[in-house]
């Protein structure tokens, strides 16, 4: 069913607009971790007014990057739950949107979507800690034995030039096959699968000492 007021026929532009601003790539990331929330949930962690959460929430509804919200009546009260729309990102080819990012992307576009992809992982890595925080006994040594099969791992390098020149082509492939993965195994519902995997190249584009 097509969502109310939504902009068809543009899934890319939607994307790029929505990548390009830290809130609405926030929220983004966060459905994908937690699924369905409500925005006083968002809140929670995502650092604007509650009316502007609101405002972007609404937007993306509009847009179709999210699902009309569920709708549950307590006692006293109604809250409305939002997902990410699974409409939409069947719609989202990766590899042509990269495609049309190169082509098309100006020098302050790829400095604001860059921003607000840092940004937004941040807020990412910040959900993770949380969790481990606020983890039980059994929760803390169920990630012990993931982290001993291998299933969960973290590695940070600093490297030189060649070295980071060899590694990029390799990580672009995972990259790729992750995707081609979840394309043929999408989540429940098509959802996302809550695990995170975070493929992450920078090279030294500025002069730390300037």
């Amino acid at each position: 069913m097509k969502q109310k007021g939504r902009r068809t026929g543009n899934e890319y532009e939607v994307l790029l607009d929505a990548l390009g601003n830290p809130t609405k790539t926030s929220i983004l990331l966060l459905l994908s971790r937690r699924r369905k929330l409500t925005v006083t949930q968002m809140s929670k962690y995502i650092r604007v007014t509650r009316s502007n959460l609101y405002h972007f929430v609404g937007e993306m509804v509009k847009d179709g990057l999210i699902a009309e919200p569920e709708v549950v009546v307590r006692k006293n009260h109604i809250e409305k739950y939002y997902i990410q729309n699974p409409q939409f990102w069947k719609a989202i080819d990766p590899f042509t949107q990269e495609k049309l990012i190169k082509e098309t992307l100006t020098p302050e576009q790829g400095r604001r979507l860059l921003i607000s992809a840092f940004l937004s992982l941040s807020l990412q890595f910040r959900i993770y800690a949380d969790e481990f925080m606020n983890a039980t006994d059994e929760e803390v040594a169920r990630a012990a034995k993931q982290f001993e099969i291998e299933r969960l791992m973290i590695s940070i390098w600093s490297v030189d030039d060649n070295v980071y020149d060899m590694v990029i082509p390799r990580l672009r492939g995972l990259l790729r096959d992750v995707i081609t993965e979840e394309k043929k195994h999408p989540g429940e519902k098509g959802l996302p699968g809550g695990n995170g995997v975070f493929i992450v190249g920078l090279p030294r584009l500025f002069d730390a000492d300037e």
